[in-house]
């Protein structure tokens, strides 16, 4: 009796074990994938009003925090510029541009969807925030706007 209480033991703590180990492991193939914004390496740079649409830029530092090659779109959202009436809709899309050598000309890029491979940390990043003008030609403040990163469901 003693010999199969062991055994009963022994198999209820292996059962335990392995349970412990898939607990654990459960879900790091499927975590949800992190691209970060690094806001102490990320700032604003300017806005211009040009054709009935406003134009954000900004610098960031964006890093991806996995293992895994990803591509992913970004947004800000700016809820001060839409109440003064800079822009109509808070939220804006986000899309690469580029400052021509030697001139204050901004050239904004059709590339709205971005790709960082696995553990990359791209460092000035020039992105522009592109939203529908209001009825006011000035920005709310200096600040960044916050911010929003989706990356691709199949890149998950």
């Amino acid at each position: 009796m003693g010999s199969r209480l062991q055994y009963i033991g022994i198999i209820i703590a292996v059962v335990l074990i392995g349970m412990g180990f898939f607990l654990a492991n459960k879900g790091k193939d499927n975590q949800d994938v992190v691209v970060d914004m690094d806001s102490s390496y990320s700032y604003y740079d300017t806005f211009k009003i040009e054709d009935g649409k406003v134009y954000m830029y900004s610098t960031l530092t964006l890093e991806n925090k996995t293992g895994k090659d990803v591509s992913f779109k970004i947004w800000a959202e700016s809820a001060k510029d839409q109440s003064n009436g800079l822009i109509k809709d808070k939220k804006m899309v986000g899309y690469s541009y580029e400052v021509e050598e030697g001139k204050e000309e901004y050239k904004v890029s059709d590339k709205d969807t971005f790709f960082l491979e696995k553990d990359q940390r791209m460092e000035f990043c020039k992105i522009v925030f592109v939203g529908e003008h209001g009825n006011n030609n000035e920005k709310a403040d200096r600040n960044l706007p916050k911010i929003m990163i989706e990356v691709n469901k199949a890149d998950n």
